[in-house]
């Protein structure tokens, strides 16, 4: 039986936490944001249902397919800031689902999946050669802020955004579910704010949505130790055993404070 799967099944509660690597990280296991927060508890227990390459919309997906599958009081979502950009590709890696927005409502698109690779390769290749542009153009605005707002994909990006913050929202209420937002960062967005960053934190304040901010407790914490940023990370950009720590705590507290032990 999987790590999930045993989880599931323990006894005490459980809080189900969605959201894409950044929820584990680059760290050792035993510093997985979900494991390393429940050693914290002696009768609650986190469920991971993360996963890794997982834009906005998979996270919502998959948070969509699972929702019924235990009793909870609160979900957790994990959302870097940059998932809100994979939230309207195609393909990425591999060919993927997404939304669109049509007379105010989520569509999803990109459905089924093409089981052949490489017959989705041969039979798309201009989305293939999209796909490449856009994710020059994202590595590139992660130092030229700038091109972000000019790419035309900008207003897609948070009509779909919006709406699956919408949805979110819709789902926890008729389950009467509390959400925590938890937000992640790469480590060139600490001292920065991108247009995602102001979305979620408009949106989730805007809807009266807690959320669980890292940016400043990782500033923090690196400003009282005089550590540079890149002691929270590794070279790939996820955080590592320190990173995940300094997180763990802050939901550790967050979530005792909802009653959580």
């Amino acid at each position: 039986m999987n790590e999930t799967l045993t989880a599931m099944v323990s006894p005490g509660r459980k809080i189900p936490i969605y959201g894409d690597s950044f929820v584990r990280g680059a760290s050792e296991p035993g510093f997985h944001i979900p494991r390393y927060t429940t050693r914290g508890f002696y009768d609650t227990t986190l469920i991971d249902f993360s996963v890794g390459g997982y834009g906005f919309d998979q996270i919502y997906l998959m948070f969509e397919q699972t929702k019924d599958l235990l009793q909870v009081s609160d979900v957790i979502v994990g959302v870097l800031t940059e998932d809100l950009d994979r939230a309207v590709l195609s393909f990425r890696t591999y060919q993927k689902p997404y939304f669109e927005v049509e007379s105010e409502n989520l569509i999803l698109r990109g459905v089924p999946i093409d089981p052949d690779p490489e017959h989705y390769w041969r039979s798309n290749p201009p989305g293939i050669h999209s796909y490449l542009l856009a994710l020059l153009v994202r590595k590139l605005a992660a130092y030229v802020p700038e091109l972000a707002a000019r790419s035309r994909k900008l207003p897609q990006k948070k009509g779909v955004s919006v709406k699956i913050i919408e949805q979110f929202e819709k789902q926890a209420k008729a389950r009467n579910v509390r959400l925590l937002f938890l937000l992640f960062y790469r480590e060139g967005d600490l001292r920065m704010t991108t247009w995602q960053e102001a979305l979620l934190k408009e949106e989730l304040g805007r809807r009266g949505i807690p959320f669980l901010d890292t940016k400043p407790l990782l500033l923090a914490y690196a400003d009282k130790q005089n550590l540079p940023l890149s002691d929270f990370y590794v070279p790939d950009g996820h955080h590592n055993n320190l990173g995940n720590q300094r997180i763990s705590e802050s939901l550790h507290a967050a979530l005792s404070a909802r009653g959580y032990r």
